[in-house]
């Protein structure tokens, strides 16, 4: 959601809603950055304590863990992920 109707001039997107692929949340995020923005955008993610969103939120960090770990740079990372939290990732 954001407040403008004019992507180039907003300042400020609320995501009140988080979905299960983070990557089209980003998207969303990253369409105020287009070329002819010339202001700085705030991304904001309202989350709910104690609630399905927050638990999805949890998830998606748990998940991009996994990942960073079996994507890293690192020698050692794929070995250091667990074949539990590589299977979580792929459910």
């Amino acid at each position: 959601m954001t407040l403008t109707l004019n992507l180039t001039g907003a300042d400020t997107v609320i995501h009140l809603d988080p979905w299960w692929n983070v990557a089209a949340e980003n998207q969303a995020s990253d369409r105020t950055h287009r070329i002819g923005q010339t202001r700085n955008v705030e991304v904001i993610r309202l989350i709910a304590g104690d609630s399905i969103e927050q638990r999805v939120v949890e998830l998606q960090d748990i998940k991009k863990e996994v990942i960073r770990q079996v994507i890293s740079d690192d020698d050692g990372s794929v070995t250091s992920a667990r074949l539990e939290d590589i299977a979580f990732v792929l459910e």
